[in-house]
């Protein structure tokens, strides 16, 4: 720190000519990528500019990378951040600009050559506030545009403000815009000193208070890190949620003091919807707090949650998932206890054994549950019904004797008496019902199997490009205990093949089998078997079955066993010669169109 501000880190601007922008980077360990960051902003086609680095205690080499950036373009400030953290240090940078307009990067990104030019050409023109641009974000391996699911950037708007354009408040990033400065420091906008999310009040704020222009160029690639989004520890998780909580509730509070209801209410619903649902997922997938000072941690992001609900008039409450509105009344209703019910909440196997050990506890919440939520639970329940106790009753059904089976299966009865109608079954769900019932153990393990088999559709369509997905019943795997995929011909008894090579792969088993190794001119069945002869090991395990149809064109056999829900299995269908013709003609003329228009082939 001291070395930076003793080196570079002097206040005053390399010209006495006031700079035309000033690019604010706050930098901490990013050694890989900042000089080409620097790169792309020295390229800017604009008269003078100000580049302002503010370092937070990076520990590698990115400070010396910046100092023999610096040495060689007098436009490069290097500074030593004052405070702690990137808000502090884009504050502080903010503070020694001397530019006319101003703009914010981080230190890993690119800035496209153009961008700023185009976006401070526009405040000159027009006289707003803010300029801004659609932006890419880019990893290893993809990019894809914001625009693409926020459609606000794709024409030229000059002068609008938050009542023409809600929907950006559904964007809240400082890098993909120019400010002038001294309308920034005149609302003395400052980034909020939090370890998470610490943009998002400045910029509601900025929207708040700006007349705006949107140009249709992209202004800013953003990379995604794969380094960076993890948590270290589950207690800065959940002080990092309480951040985000805080300046969430800090933003409502602008959008109510500031702007019409027509914004409130759009705001209201893309935080219900996108910016909170996210984080309050993850949290109540977690498990129970274990100490005294994470419950307290949790009711603390429960009740600023409940703030922003309670301010949701129906008409925005309406518009969410059903998912999304339950979990939201439950948290207002403080019964935050019975969210474990809602499904999809848990995988399917723990949430049987929830019912199947604590029976008259676990009744007791559906009741309260259909109490609170009222009538829009009604399907729920049969989705209940039909997604987690008729499946749990099957994987019980392998391994347990028949006195053990029918009083399992009393709860299922139980529960579907009392809140799903039978109007309201399949046919082989109330089959299995109905034999459940009687006690007819025999009978009910053939109903049971009949309603999983079902699932499994036994038509293929082998037309043109698609791809079909068969949905088999669930699966479950583990690292110890990996699942087979077996092939077998009808016609032959010799003719069946064990595929066990398999992989993981983001918290899923998969398999891939390719399609010259069968032959294709007749019916195979397709098993995902247990991994193990033992029967106490196959008891969390359902064995799935489908028939993969005659066809001479198919490519390759995907089976993907998900950890939780069921597994998929992807037939990739090749095109026939006709189809392949037909494309290779397509992208001909595309190609042919493309160069007549002078734009490049893709």
């Amino acid at each position: 720190m001291d070395s930076v501000a003793q080196g570079l880190g002097t206040t005053t601007p390399a010209s006495s000519l006031t700079p035309t922008l000033s690019v604010v980077i706050p930098i901490h360990n990013v050694e890989p990528w900042i000089a080409e960051c620097l790169r792309s902003i020295q390229v800017q086609l604009l008269s003078s500019l100000e580049i302002i680095l503010v370092d937070d205690e990076s520990a590698d080499r990115t400070v010396d990378i910046v100092r023999a950036l610096a040495a060689a373009d007098p436009r490069i400030r290097l500074l030593a951040n004052p405070g702690s953290g990137s808000a502090s240090a884009r504050n502080y940078g903010v503070s020694v600009a001397t530019g006319t307009f101003l703009a914010f990067a981080d230190g890993d990104d690119l800035v496209p050559q153009g961008a700023y030019e185009a976006l401070v050409r526009s405040l000159r023109h027009s006289g707003s506030d803010m300029s801004m641009g659609d932006y890419l974000t880019f990893t290893t391996s993809k990019t894809w545009r914001r625009g693409n699911n926020l459609p606000v950037y794709g024409a030229k708007r000059i002068g609008i403000s938050l009542a023409d354009e809600p929907r950006l408040l559904r964007d809240r990033v400082c890098w993909n815009k120019v400010y002038r400065l001294d309308w920034w420091r005149w609302h003395d906008i400052r980034f909020a000193d939090s370890r998470r999310s610490n943009d998002i009040f400045a910029m509601t704020l900025a929207y708040a208070m700006a007349t705006m222009d949107i140009i249709p160029v992209t202004t800013y690639l953003y990379r995604r890190r794969s380094d960076g989004s993890s948590m270290t520890s589950r207690r800065g998780a959940l002080d990092s949620l309480v951040q985000h909580f805080t300046q969430e509730v800090s933003c409502f509070r602008v959008v109510a003091a500031t702007c019409e209801e027509r914004v409130q209410l759009a705001y209201l619903r893309g935080v219900l919807e996108h910016d909170m649902w996210g984080p309050l997922e993850d949290l109540v997938r977690r498990d129970a707090p274990g100490t005294e000072e994470d419950r307290r941690v949790v009711e603390e992001i429960f009740a600023l949650a409940t703030e922003l609900i309670v301010a949701s008039p129906w008409s925005v409450r309406k518009a969410l998932k059903a998912r999304q509105r339950w979990t939201y009344d439950l948290i207002a209703a403080r019964e935050v206890d019975l969210l474990p019910l809602l499904p999809g909440q848990l995988p399917v196997a723990q949430a049987w054994r929830r019912l199947v050990d604590q029976p008259e506890k676990t009744f007791d919440e559906y009741a309260r549950w259909a109490t609170l939520l009222g009538d829009s639970t009604k399907d729920t329940f049969r989705q209940v019904l039909a997604g987690v106790l008729i499946p749990g009753l099957s994987v019980e059904s392998a391994g347990v004797d028949d006195e053990t089976l029918r009083s399992l299966a009393a709860l299922v009865v139980q529960f579907q008496r009392r809140w799903v109608p039978r109007a309201r079954l399949t046919e082989r769900q109330l089959r299995v019902v109905l034999t459940a019932a009687r006690g007819d153990t025999g009978a009910l393990r053939d109903a049971i199997r009949a309603e999983l088999m079902a699932a499994v559709p036994m038509v293929v369509k082998s037309s043109g490009l698609r791809h079909l997905t068969l949905v088999l019943p669930a699966a479950r795997a583990s690292a110890s205990h990996m699942p087979r995929l077996i092939t077998i011909d009808r016609s032959s008894e010799q003719s069946e093949r064990s595929f066990s090579g398999t992989r993981e792969v983001d918290g899923a088993v998969s398999f891939t089998v390719d399609a010259s190794v069968l032959g294709q001119q007749t019916n195979w069945d397709v098993l995902l078997a247990p991994p193990s002869t033992d029967p106490a090991a196959n008891r969390q395990y359902v064995a799935a079955e489908g028939s993969l149809p005659s066809t001479s064109r198919w490519d390759a056999l995907f089976v993907k066993a998900a950890r939780t829900g069921p597994p998929l299995l992807t037939i990739h269908v090749k095109p026939s010669v006709g189809v392949r013709a037909g494309l290779a003609v397509r992208r001909r003329l595309v190609a042919v169109r493309r160069r007549l228009a002078g734009q490049p082939n893709r």
